[in-house]
């Protein structure tokens, strides 16, 4: 898909800014590259010696801050310790997969349970006001935002759902993107994540319905065959959503991000 000229909508810290708009401006050549996906947020290497350590280097010392998608974890550390030493931070999420059929299945059993007076709502190019609100809800769970030029589908299809409660507040969201290449490592399947819910409102299996949600109608969006979801070791909460939506941890498999930044990024 081409990239539209538009405000880019660029959120957070200073480094997360210039990894957004390095990602819209270089989108082409990501787009180009089996090895590679465009996370919106962060460049996402699914293949590193395909793509070679040398320029992994290049990247981190450029944007101090990279993903490893979906990583042999038997492996992975070793290599990263082995170009880097002990000049990056590895945070790491566990990975999680689910298959078209059984995500369905279990996600039709787990929407249309809202309080009355709330609804819910998927956008594959939403409104400035509605890009907004999400990027606070994110930003107010710890949640990395996206920027509004990945939101609004600029370069890849991006699907996000809000659930709103009867006064017409956001509730709830969940973002779901197509953004793996069709001969890479990671084709047919999507990703889901960027799932927050607001302070006054969890408990209340608000994430597990826009989950579930964003799952149903990305997939008659996008018509994916799988789906990819991150959760770190120590997050309970979004590794039981995501559980119940379906998907299942796969245990060799790990997401490694190499940080240069001496910063947090998202949980």
């Amino acid at each position: 898909m081409g990239t539209r000229v538009s405000a880019p909508g660029l959120t957070g810290s200073k480094v997360q800014r210039n990894i957004q708009r390095r990602l819209l401006a270089r989108h082409s050549e990501i787009a180009a590259d089996p090895s590679l996906s465009n996370g919106g947020r962060l460049l996402n290497i699914l293949d590193p010696e395909s793509f070679g350590w040398d320029r992994i280097v290049a990247e981190v010392e450029q944007d101090r801050f990279l993903a490893l998608t979906a990583m042999d974890r038997a492996t992975i550390y070793d290599r990263i310790h082995a170009v880097f030493g002990t000049a990056v931070e590895v945070p790491s999420w566990d990975v999680f997969f689910g298959e078209a059929g059984t995500v369905g299945q279990r996600c039709a059993t787990l929407v249309d349970r809202l309080p009355e007076g709330w609804t819910v709502t998927s956008h594959v190019t939403p409104d400035p006001a509605t890009m907004g609100t999400v990027q606070e809800l994110n930003s107010a769970c710890g949640v990395a935002p996206t920027p509004a030029w990945y939101m609004r589908g600029d370069v890849i299809p991006h699907l996000t759902t809000c659930i709103y409660t009867a006064d017409g507040a956001i509730a709830a969201c969940a973002l779901v993107s197509d953004r793996y290449h069709a001969d890479g490592p990671l084709a047919g399947s999507v990703f889901i994540g960027s799932v927050s819910v607001s302070s006054e409102h969890r408990g209340k299996g608000l994430g597990v319905a826009a989950s579930a949600q964003a799952l149903i109608d990305s997939a008659k969006a996008f018509g994916w065959a799988s789906v990819l979801a991150q959760a770190s070791p120590d997050n309970a909460a979004s590794r039981a959503m995501l559980e119940r939506c379906g998907l299942t941890q796969d245990p060799a498999r790990v997401t490694v991000a190499i940080n240069a930044s001496g910063a947090a990024f998202t949980r």
